[in-house]
């Protein structure tokens, strides 16, 4: 037997036009988007409309579900200083950053996933809020550098933590090692 799913996405309770964007039929009750309800001479049919003409009966329904809308988050890792312990010498944050749901270029690669190493070099002196402000310090300079505009990560330190907090909604930290 062929199987079949659909997604719709609704983004209101009516089209422009002021017809709903999806109705129920159960045995002659006719329930609209907005709550109201009418009568159909068919008192038979059981069945779920959306589209104003895609229609999907109780019999070959398995599941509808409803999702609602969700603010997007960008993504963000905090790494503190005062429990990392560094010694004095050089280190270096390989960050990895998947691009998920877009086609931005700067994540273009001949992989299956789109992605981009990051890395920011520092060096520690050994005390955790002189180390975070030089690792901010020196993690702003090379990105405006290397990216332009340096809007690829924002960098910022408060005490001995560093927060590392993506641009935008499509960038998700997918290794952090120091």
């Amino acid at each position: 037997m062929f199987k079949f799913t659909t997604t719709s996405f609704i983004n209101g309770t009516t089209y422009l036009d002021g017809t709903p964007a999806w109705f129920g039929v159960n045995k002659g009750t006719i329930t609209y988007a907005d709550g109201t309800t009418g009568t159909t001479t068919n008192t038979d049919e059981t069945s779920f409309t959306v589209n104003k003409n895609v229609k999907f009966f109780k019999d070959s329904v398995q599941s509808i579900s409803r999702a609602k809308y969700t603010l997007p988050e960008n993504a963000e890792l905090e790494i503190d200083f005062s429990t990392a312990n560094l010694e004095a010498g050089d280190y270096r944050l390989y960050l990895y950053i998947r691009s998920v749901g877009n086609a931005d270029p700067l994540y273009a690669n001949d992989m299956v996933y789109k992605g981009r190493p990051f890395y920011i070099e520092f060096k520690a002196k050994g005390t955790a809020a002189t180390d975070a402000a030089a690792f901010v310090k020196t993690a702003k300079k090379w990105i405006n550098l290397l990216y332009g505009n340096g809007n690829v990560l924002n960098v910022s330190v408060n005490g001995s933590k560093v927060t590392v907090k993506a641009t935008n909604e499509y960038q998700r930290f997918y290794i952090a090692e120091i």
